[in-house]
């Protein structure tokens, strides 16, 4: 009985924790429209990773220079650009896909990794994913993990019983022969 309440707590938790990643996942879309979020680590000389919402898309870009020495140290930066502001209108420059040859890639689904595009010893990766991607992603993980728990109950109430029968309504005799 207390194994089925931890796995009924935990299946419930997952639920719990999924639906509040959609809830924050959508907060996120929406106000990427509005307010152009940015959490980055960098030194602003030849090495960075940031995270971005630009316009319907999370948006992770890692560069480094430093691949064959050790990097110089970096601080955390947290922002947020106003897509009117000089700095939101070159987001939105930098990553606008609406011109790339896929559609896939014009929706904002991107991946480019390159190892040398700005010299030897150099990492570039961009990695843009639309946020409708993840909101359908993540539906798609609730409503599937709520069907499985409807579909599991169902099922347990549906198989037969493991108790013996009886014809005179006492418990079935244990050991021996009679």
């Amino acid at each position: 009985m207390r194994l089925a309440l931890m796995k009924f707590v935990t299946k419930k938790a997952l639920r719990v924790a999924v639906l509040t990643a959609l809830v924050a996942v959508t907060a996120a879309w929406v106000l990427s429209y509005f307010s152009y979020g940015l959490v980055g680590r960098e030194a602003y000389s030849g090495i960075g990773t940031e995270l971005m919402t630009v316009r319907g898309q999370l948006v992770f870009w890692r560069y480094n220079a430093y691949r064959d020495q050790g990097p110089p140290p970096q601080s955390w930066a947290l922002g947020s650009f106003a897509p009117t502001s000089r700095m939101g209108q070159r987001l939105q420059e930098e990553y606008n896909f609406s011109e790339a040859p896929h559609f896939w890639q014009r929706a904002g689904l991107l991946i480019i990794y390159s190892d040398s595009s700005f010299g030897p010893g150099t990492l570039n990766l961009l990695i843009s994913i639309p946020y409708v991607l993840l909101v359908t992603l993540l539906l798609l993980l609730y409503y599937g993990l709520r069907w499985a728990a409807k579909h599991e109950v169902s099922e347990r109430l549906n198989r037969p019983s493991q108790v013996p029968e009886t014809t005179s309504g006492l418990a079935p005799r244990s050991g021996g022969s009679s």
